[in-house]
């Protein structure tokens, strides 16, 4: 059974890889396929207009040959001579398959073999319309697949002394078709969309759509079905386009993953970075306590030592006991913070008045430091937010004293407390000597310190309390040109 995580991957890789490429070579396939349809039917339209123009022209040449004959006809008293010449002209002229000359009351005169000129309708109007109009007449398709062309024979006077009749096979029109386009089937009716002949073959898979065109010569419509469009056509482009494109989301699926390992490494890191931390408060929170035990009983012996010892030198040594006490008591409180920051009670307070309850402790610091400060505030405007006043306090003295540590004297500290949509917005920038770039990742973790007598809890400290509130916490800094600490907090939304 495949395990979850297998599973997950096979899921995101048909869905990334598998499905886009095949809905995307679904899609090459159908434009590919209109495209060559596209082709086919300008080809069959293309073969249709070389059939239209090659019929146009046989029935003109035919037309111009019958009238030279005609002329010669009329020119020559030799039956004999006719005869043989139209003998001549039948063996040459595979187009024809009779050739007579009629009488205007329609008997044969001269002819390569017997007919009746009054067997047909279509004959019959050929020729009365060759006698009445004294031009080049052509009839429909007989019964008998033939097409009858009548030339009349006309003397200098313009009188009508005959007709030369002649005979023409569809079939040799039809051999023609089959010779120049034996695989497209063309379809030749009349006018009146009766069947004549066909050429070509005829798919089984024949497409519905045809193209056709007009013979000018002939009462003719050619029709020809536009050629289906092969798998084996389309295949070779699709299969080209398919492998780019299952290439393409393969790349795209290996960045996913990339990123989603990247994004579950970074996670493990924070969840690490986070047991770590609470392991380490909690650690530091029972140490506090057991510290804090010994240090009260030592600070109360020392205050009975200095009433009974009373000695300048004495009293020197107690008041630093004293200080050392009061150093631990403060690490340890920091201790405190850092194992349990949630044991205080929030409630609602401006962010103005708590900057401005602190302002004394920090300006005292600027003082001994010799730095130059300013303050950028809009006391019109509160800035609630809710919280423990003693957590923002910390907060900001320990930023502003990392500042302080990190500048020489004359340098700049400012202070920038506003608002930002529904944030709250405070800014501690200074001109210090700043932090390495390869320390940046480093410098919320407990105990990590650029200083020879830091704790390493004051950041680690910032950040547990802003996480707490639901606020983020960024640090810029540029070696030798200074620091940014950038906190924001939401806004109460509470009265």
């Amino acid at each position: 059974m495949l395990d979850l995580t297998h599973r997950h991957k096979v899921l995101l890789y048909i869905l990334i890889v598998i499905l886009p490429t095949f809905l995307i070579s679904f899609i090459i396939w159908e434009k590919q396929k209109n495209i060559l349809f596209s082709k086919h039917e300008k080809e069959a339209v293309y073969m249709l207009d070389i059939h239209q123009s090659q019929i146009d022209r046989l029935i003109s040449e035919t037309k111009t040959r019958m009238e030279t004959m005609a002329l010669f006809i009329d020119q020559e008293n030799n039956p004999n001579q006719i005869q043989r010449a139209l003998k001549e002209t039948l063996q040459q002229e595979p187009r024809f398959t009779g050739l007579y000359i009629a009488n205007a009351d329609g008997t044969i005169k001269i002819g390569t073999q017997p007919v009746s000129l009054h067997h047909d309708i279509s004959s019959e109007k050929c020729f009365q319309s060759a006698l009445a109009t004294k031009k080049t007449a052509i009839s429909e398709v007989h019964d008998k697949k033939l097409i009858t062309i009548c030339t009349p024979i006309v003397n200098q006077q313009k009188d009508v002394n005959g007709v030369l009749y002649a005979t023409l096979s569809i079939n040799y029109i039809q051999n023609i078709m089959n010779v120049l386009s034996p695989d497209l089937y063309i379809v030749v009716s009349d006018t009146k969309n009766n069947f004549l002949f066909s050429a070509g073959e005829k798919e089984k898979d024949a497409s519905e759509k045809s193209v056709q065109t007009d013979i000018t010569q002939l009462p003719w419509v050619l029709k020809a079905s536009v050629a289906p469009v092969k798998p084996l056509e389309i295949s070779q482009v699709v299969l080209t386009y398919a492998a780019i494109v299952y290439i393409f989301f393969n790349i795209i699926f290996l960045l996913i993953q990339y990123y989603l390992l990247k994004r579950k490494a970074r996670l493990e890191e924070e969840k690490i970075k986070a047991q770590k931390l609470e392991l380490v408060g909690t650690l530091a929170a029972s140490t506090a306590h057991e510290i804090r035990n010994p240090l009260t009983g030592i600070s109360g012996f020392i205050q009975l030592l200095k009433k009974k010892y009373q000695s300048e030198e004495d009293q020197h040594y107690f008041s630093v006991i004293e200080k050392e006490i009061d150093r631990i008591n403060e690490i340890v409180s920091e201790f405190l913070v850092l194992g349990k920051p949630t044991a205080h009670k929030h409630k609602l307070y401006d962010l103005n008045q708590i900057i401005d309850e602190v302002m004394p402790i920090i300006k005292s610091e600027i003082n001994l430091h010799r730095t130059n400060f300013q303050v950028h505030m809009d006391r019109h405007n509160p800035i609630r937010i809710y919280c423990t006043k003693n957590h923002i306090k910390q907060v900001l003295l320990n930023l502003t004293k990392n500042a302080l540590e990190a500048m020489d004297m004359n340098g700049s500290l400012e202070l920038i407390v506003k608002k930002e949509a529904n944030l709250a917005v405070i800014k501690v920038i200074d001109t210090g000597k700043g932090i390495p770039e390869k320390m940046m990742e480093k410098i919320f973790d407990p105990f990590f310190t650029m200083k020879d007598s830091g704790t390493g809890l004051g950041l680690a400290i910032c950040k547990r309390i802003v996480d707490m509130y639901g606020g983020t916490i960024e640090i810029e800094s540029k070696l030798n040109v200074g620091t940014t600490v950038t906190i924001k907090l939401p806004l109460s939304n509470k009265s």
